[in-house]
């Protein structure tokens, strides 16, 4: 019988690291032999780690457009990570900064907005007065500058819902005035529940008071989420920190590298995923390492 699952397990012995295939087959059944080396070694994870574009994948097309979003699904990748914000008239859109960046945004009739124009002082129809993806950033000098109009929470979800797709979403929502946060997470919530995609969305914040509130509503009106993801910065990242939260049951991804050297650094100390700005690079390195274990174990 074919195994409906291969994990790989990862102990630690010294400055050793243990790697042992772990099969479980569709009736269940599991080589005890290898069950007891999970319990002394303590970390089971995913063997295919995964790949979080951040940003729709910044580093390809301008960030957070539908163009990156698409080329995202189109690269069969893990998850689209996309920042929300509220407007003025408590609207949820995908926007990573609190102010607009004149230098990749404009006004449809050609002006300049002003330095410091803040996403929370402008209301829905004066932000889709905007036309962004104007320049290329310049972290990113392959990137190819698509304009675009500012997504709103709910045209993002539909997008994905209409590619034949299973891509995930993680959607970081980011601090808004303390009398609004509320009524922030209810708005997103809602539009997720609506948009039937819920199982496939997985919520962060470094905002605590906006985390808690959205994992407590959630459970309250049963929505469905991801929440087993864990997302953490890549210099808090240690093996001991990760084989922790793993056997809290959580999937750890590490952010946000851009850096061979340092994918490599991470996936040794045992985390479950990336988030990057270059996802195609990304795949492109783990294909490359599979390739290299496979012909290692021959």
């Amino acid at each position: 019988m074919l195994p409906s699952k291969i994990y790989l397990l990862a102990g630690h012995r010294g400055a050793t690291i243990l790697y042992y295939l772990l099969v479980r087959n569709e009736d269940g059944f599991m080589d005890r032999r290898l069950l007891l080396l999970c319990f002394l070694c303590g970390e089971l994870r995913a063997a295919t780690p995964l790949i979080v574009s951040h940003r729709a994948g910044m580093g390809h097309f301008s960030q957070a457009s539908p163009a990156a979003i698409q080329y995202s699904i189109a690269l069969g990748i893990d998850f689209v990570e996309l920042d929300l914000r509220l407007t003025a008239d408590d609207v949820p859109v995908v926007h990573h900064d609190p102010e607009i960046n004149p230098q990749l945004c404009a006004w449809r009739d050609g002006g300049t907005p002003p330095a410091g124009l803040a996403i929370a002082d402008l209301p829905l129809a004066r932000l889709k007065a905007l036309r962004c993806g104007i320049g290329i950033n310049q972290q990113f000098p392959d990137q190819i500058a698509v304009t675009h109009n500012l997504l709103t929470l709910r045209e993002a979800l539909a997008l994905i819902a209409l590619q034949d797709t299973q891509i995930n979403l993680m959607l970081e929502l980011k601090s808004v005035g303390l009398r609004k946060t509320r009524r922030f997470v209810r708005k997103v919530l809602t539009i997720v529940r609506e948009s039937g995609l819920s199982h496939r969305v997985n919520l962060q914040s470094a905002d605590l008071r906006i985390s808690g509130l959205f994992k407590h509503s959630a459970a309250w009106h049963k929505i469905p989420l991801m929440a087993n993801i864990v997302a953490a910065p890549a210099q808090w990242i240690t093996s001991r920190r990760v084989a922790v939260l793993q056997r809290l049951g959580k999937r750890v991804v590490a952010y946000t590298v851009n850096n061979p050297q340092q994918w490599e650094n991470l996936l040794q100390a045992g985390v479950d995923g990336l988030i990057t700005d270059t996802p195609r690079t990304l795949k492109e390195f783990l294909d490359r390492r599979a390739h290299r274990f496979s012909q290692a174990n021959r």
